[in-house]
């Protein structure tokens, strides 16, 4: 969404220059009521391609509101990036590490048998 913002004060025409009095023959100046509130200044504004019055009240609060949705949308797209690489990381085969049985040395069945042979002959000797 584009925003494009220009100072507009309500009128198409420059504002009259304030006429000067040369002398003060008693005529009062014209005074604002004291309670009626100042118009506020208006800004124009393309959203979508449309211009838009808006006060600047508004612009303020439009701004913040983006600014708003900015940060938590990029803080949204972190955690969606972090949930993403866990589920990567959780989806990929588990390395199963290979237990490796001890080392047992080789015999041949010939050198089996000789070794029994010791070995009963030896549990004789000793009863």
């Amino acid at each position: 969404m584009a925003i494009e913002c220009l100072l507009f004060d309500g009128d198409d025409e420059p504002a009259p220059e304030p006429e000067t009095q040369d002398s003060d023959e008693g005529q009062a100046e014209p005074t604002e009521p004291e309670n009626a509130t100042p118009e506020p200044q208006m800004y124009t504004v393309k959203v979508d391609g449309q211009e838009m019055q808006v006060p600047l009240e508004e612009l303020l609060n439009g701004y913040q509101r983006q600014a708003d949705y900015s940060r938590k949308t990029q803080a949204l797209a972190d955690e969606r990036r972090q949930l993403q690489q866990q589920y990567a990381q959780y989806q990929q085969p588990q390395a199963q590490p290979q237990q490796q049985e001890p080392q047992q040395p080789e015999f041949t069945q010939a050198e089996y048998y000789n070794k029994l042979a010791e070995f009963a002959k030896g549990e004789v000797e000793r009863t």
